[in-house]
């Protein structure tokens, strides 16, 4: 992978209709489930939101088959984030229509499932650095509590080994984004390579990118 973003980068982050990865086909976690009734839906937009969730997928998998940079992966994934959050919104303004609910937290789990797509492949380019370890969750500090503000938890990626790499120093079992201390509980997901963590993802790319400077000056 090279460190510059180069004009093909440019491209997908352009043309950002995502898709997941197909090594995230695991459990549950395959394409994502459409409402069964949305007749009290505009035909053009029960097309627009199932035409939604299949974009996402399919130009993920098209950016990942393209030895992407991680610059690309990185301005990839801010951009999932940013869609994820504008449906999140608009599903919160609509609580009384619960057709439209349920098409628009469909493209949102297209949307998760393109982000695990990702993390996959982050996982597995990180792996061949030797840098290994798993996704461990921490639950949210509201998490199982009804209030109007929830705080889900995240998927972080926990190193099976202890770490060092320029500023980020890891002990065994720390999590990419910060000491395991600083949590008071996690646990194992069935999923390894899921990462749901912004912050663990981020220094994950950070590693990668250095990787890719390190081959452009060799």
């Amino acid at each position: 992978m090279g460190s510059t973003y180069s004009a093909r980068d440019q491209n997908y982050s352009k043309n950002q209709n995502y898709v997941h990865h197909p090594d995230n086909q695991t459990k549950g976690r395959g394409t994502a489930s459409y409402p069964t009734k949305s007749k009290d839906l505009s035909d053009d937009l029960k097309k627009s939101l199932e035409s939604a969730q299949t974009q996402y997928f399919r130009t993920t998998e098209s950016l990942l088959k393209s030895n992407p940079t991680a610059a690309a992966l990185h301005a990839h994934l801010a951009f999932l984030r940013r869609s994820r959050d504008s449906y999140h919104y608009q599903i919160k303004k609509i609580k009384s229509d619960k057709e439209k609910q349920e098409s628009l937290e469909a493209v949102i789990k297209s949307i998760d499932d393109a982000i695990a797509g990702v993390s996959h492949y982050i996982v597995e380019q990180l792996a061949q650095m030797g840098i290994t370890g798993g996704a461990a969750y921490a639950y949210g500090p509201r998490e199982g509590v009804h209030y109007d503000v929830h705080t889900p938890g995240r998927d972080h990626f926990q190193l099976a080994l202890p770490l060092v790499h320029g500023r980020l120093v890891r002990q065994m079992g720390d999590l990419m984004c910060k000491s395991s201390r600083d949590f008071w509980g996690l646990r194992v997901t069935d999923d390894a390579k899921r990462i749901s963590c912004w912050a663990c993802l981020k220094w994950m790319l950070k590693v990668l990118d250095s990787t890719d400077e390190e081959k452009n000056r060799n």
